[in-house]
């Protein structure tokens, strides 16, 4: 954790990093949410609100780490067939297929799209960052030393280095192996892919031939990318433009003897930690760090581009889901290794490379030609002898503690007006004061507006 204080004392905010995916609520799910990370976030913020040791406008920063393989499904894998039995270990199948093995949030039983569960992860990371939080205020490490970061673009499709082992090593064009269709327990593919598929692809000949229809990968591109059988060759196909970025984002943001590496990608456990440990073996004598203030190396990601997922080269070699889904062959993560430690020069205090290192290649902006599947909103009127705002089921006059109020409106379509930085429902209540103040909106979890068309 990371507190950021003002010169008065008072605290402005504070950041984390834990990993962990925000795919609390279920695929059945339609209402907006910002999942378990969301959940934590507000949690925080709510609790400082009546604080006099922070300032107006406190803010609470979830970020995500090495995510790649962690699920807030805690309590494991199971088959949702009826038989109650946990998912084939090797492939996260029940009976041949991954349709039904789907993860167990902890409060898995509540009939809600995974909103109980949700909450609850929420509610553990905030709680481990309020202990977080109280304990800085007599354990803690100032954060000393210059601001620095870099930015370059480096394209990853042929990118040539020497490997940890001794060798040479070259990353490949990107691609996604058959395992990526098979989705994880947090989110199952259909038809019959499956994890831990190596060597030929364990599916039905048809996917060849669609694979091939948008484009056959090359005998070199296959030998590149294996043990992945390719499934997408995604950064090859160049209709209508390339589907996912070859040239990738190269950052690393440096606070004192923090040092935040930015990722483009999602690293699994062991990739983050292997990452943070090279940077952190070699942040010490390049930055000239005391000993007193060793590097404090965090992972946070995936940003500013999306290159899919980062695997360890043994977990590459397995081809589960985040092996299947690391773009640039196995050897993708000794890639980011050698490009991040290479440029930590230009963070040194006192170096010719403070500067920013080359800009690299320019990544391709699709922004203007790129499709969009949303269709505007249709004509949008009240029903007949209806008018917007009327109430049609008002709200008792008084409720039990743990009763659920309910109002129902003429409402027009939301898409009209996304009310950003505001809210599309609000509760008041009327106080002591004889006036009336805002207690809920649709940023708190235990307000939900559901809008359907009539």
């Amino acid at each position: 954790m990371v507190k950021f204080k003002r010169c008065d004392g008072k605290d402005m905010g504070v950041l984390t990093w834990f990993p962990v995916h925000g795919t609390s609520m279920l695929g059945n799910n339609t209402l907006i949410s910002g999942d378990n990370k969301g959940v934590a976030a507000m949690l925080f913020e709510k609790d400082m609100q009546d604080s006099a040791d922070v300032v107006d406008g406190f803010v609470a920063g979830f970020s995500q780490a090495n995510v790649g393989d962690t699920s807030p499904n805690v309590l494991g894998a199971y088959c949702e067939d009826g038989s109650g039995e946990k998912c084939n270990f090797q492939d996260s199948t029940c009976g041949g297929r991954s349709e039904l093995c789907h993860g167990r949030g902890p409060m898995f039983r509540q009939k809600d799209q995974g909103a109980s569960s949700c909450f609850e992860i929420g509610r553990r990371q905030y709680a481990g960052a309020k202990a977080l939080y109280q304990s800085m205020a007599t354990d803690n490490k100032p954060l000393n030393g210059p601001v620095r970061s870099f930015h370059t673009y480096r394209d990853l499709s042929n990118f040539t280095f020497g490997h940890p082992n001794g060798s040479t090593v070259t990353t490949c064009p990107a691609a996604l192996g058959y395992s990526f269709a098979a989705g994880t327990t947090d989110g199952p593919g259909a038809f019959d892919f499956k994890q831990n598929n190596t060597g030929s692809p364990n599916a039905n000949p048809l996917w060849s031939i669609v694979r091939n229809f948008l484009r056959e990968p090359s005998d070199a591109q296959k030998a590149c990318h294996a043990p992945k059988p390719i499934l997408l060759d995604v950064g090859e196909i160049q209709r209508p433009y390339l589907w996912t970025p070859n040239i990738v984002d190269i950052q690393i943001l440096r606070i004192g003897q923090l040092l935040i590496i930015v990722s483009p990608g999602e690293a699994t456990t062991m990739a983050g930690r292997r990452w943070r440990s090279a940077i952190t073996d070699s942040a010490a004598a390049i930055l000239s760090l005391p000993s007193a203030d060793p590097p404090i190396v965090v992972l946070g990601g995936p940003a500013n581009s999306y290159t899919h997922y980062i695997a360890t080269e043994e977990e590459y070699s397995i081809q589960r889901y985040e092996g299947a889904s690391t773009l640039y062959g196995p050897h993708t993560l000794n890639a980011y290794i050698n490009l991040t430690t290479s440029l930590l020069p230009y963070l040194a205090a006192s170096s010719p490379h403070s500067k920013n290192p080359p800009a690299g290649p320019n990544p391709p902006i699709h922004i203007n030609v790129s499709y969009n599947f949303n269709t505007g909103v249709r004509f949008d009127r009240a029903p007949f002898f209806k008018k917007f705002g009327q109430v049609l089921k008002d709200v008792r006059p008084a409720y039990q503690a743990g009763e659920t109020a309910k109002a129902t409106f003429v409402g027009a379509n939301p898409r009209n007006n996304l009310r950003l930085e505001g809210t599309f429902a609000a509760v008041e209540r009327f106080t002591h004061r004889r006036v009336w103040e805002r207690c809920r909106d649709d940023g708190d979890w235990d307000l939900v507006f559901r809008w359907r068309r009539t």
